[in-house]
C-alpha cells in the first residue's frame, strides 16, 4: 500500500484505479472518499496490489494483472476492465513421465 503522503496526492486527482506491486501476494483495497484541499473526491478509489510474477521465495502460484482500457461507448461509460491472472502451481509437484 502507498504511504499517506503519496496517497493524499493521488487521491486529490481524478484517479479511478491505483496499481501497486508486491513481492508475494495479490491484494485489493477500496479507499473511501477523502476530502483534500482544493479537490474533494465523492467516490471511492480502488487500489490493486499486483501479485509477483517471480517463482522465487517460495511463491507457488505466480501471477500478473490483466488490464483492458477502451474508449467509453454510447451504451456504457465503463472504459476499464481488470482481473488477476494466476499461473500454474510452480512447486515442482508435477509428475514427470507416464504412469505404467
Amino acid at each position: 500500500m502507498l504511504c499517506l503522503g503519496e496517497l493524499a496526492r493521488i487521491l486529490s486527482t481524478c484517479a479511478h484505479l491505483l496499481l501497486s506491486g508486491d513481492d508475494h501476494d495479490y491484494c485489493e483495497y477500496i479507499h473511501p472518499p477523502y476530502s483534500y484541499s482544493p479537490v474533494e473526491r465523492s467516490s471511492p478509489v480502488r487500489e490493486v496490489t499486483v501479485k509477483s510474477f517471480s517463482i522465487a521465495m517460495g511463491i507457488k502460484r505466480p501471477g500478473f494483472h490483466l488490464l483492458s482500457l477502451h474508449p467509453p461507448t454510447v451504451t456504457s461509460s465503463k472504459n476499464m476492465l481488470d482481473a488477476p491472472c494466476l499461473l500454474p502451481n510452480q512447486s515442482g509437484d508435477h509428475k514427470v513421465g507416464a504412469e505404467p
